[in-house]
């Protein structure tokens, strides 16, 4: 009867515990081992993929960045162009100003060189006068400002002036001495009067939009009795003769 028990114990074993017990261990191991790999597995996915995500974020960024400093570069230099551009542009103008008096110097030094063969005669023609009286004036009137007036008329195409009978020649200074003012050596005070013949509407607009025409409006603004007539029969008197040149000759 022990045996039997005995026997009837160790199959209740087997069939409880079909298993070497170091076998199951083993295999129980084994089932963890497998479910560990698959999570690390599905880690290493996910880390993959974040980052294939941040290289493509970093990759973007860059490209952004890169575009924008290329932008940033292109407006700054379309920038620097346009200020160098508006620089010409007024240096052009300063130019075309510098250009305009010089060739006003020219084509009055030219009239002067033109009329000379003339001196000896007196003229007479349309053209402008230009009265000055500077009696109840609180200005002075000026020899540069009597020059300034007379370029601008031989500038604007006058071809012969005069200041108080003086005609004006290619040897003509006029300057100040003392207090009045010497033409052809000749002292001339106020009340002034200057004559030039030419087309007289292209002389006194030319007054009016020159520094000459800024002399005789502020003359005026001084209470200086300032006229311009057009008129028909300006006279210009012969050359008057002071001296005669001892080297020059015509």
């Amino acid at each position: 009867m022990a045996v039997r028990q005995y026997s009837t114990k160790l199959i209740d074993d087997i069939m409880q515990h079909p298993m070497d017990p170091a076998y199951e261990s083993a295999k129980l191991a084994g089932r963890r081992t497998s479910k560990f790999n698959v999570i690390i597995f599905a880690l290493m996915i996910i880390m993959g993929f974040l980052i294939i995500q941040s290289a493509i974020y970093l990759t973007t960024s860059h490209q952004e960045s890169g575009t924008i400093g290329l932008l940033s570069e292109i407006q700054g230099q379309i920038q620097a162009n346009t200020q160098i551009g508006e620089t010409v542009q007024e240096m052009s103008t300063e130019l075309s100003g510098i250009m305009s008096v010089v060739n006003g110097i020219d084509a009055a030094n030219r009239r002067l060189s033109d009329l000379r063969e003339h001196d000896d005669k007196a003229l007479v023609g349309t053209g402008i006068v230009i009265g000055i009286d500077m009696q109840n004036s609180t200005a002075t009137l000026k020899d540069l400002d009597l020059q300034a007036i007379v370029n601008q008329l031989f500038s604007s195409g006058a071809e012969a002036v005069a200041i108080n009978s003086e005609r004006l020649s290619a040897t003509t200074a006029i300057r100040t001495a003392g207090s009045t003012i010497l033409v052809n050596l000749k002292h001339i005070t106020s009340p002034y009067s200057i004559a030039a013949i030419g087309d007289s509407r292209q002389l006194s607009e030319s007054l009016r939009v020159s520094a000459a025409g800024g002399i005789l409006a502020y003359l005026t603004e001084s209470a200086a009795d300032v006229t311009i007539n057009e008129r028909n029969d300006v006279l210009i008197p012969k050359q008057n003769v002071y001296g005669k040149l001892k080297y020059a000759r015509s």
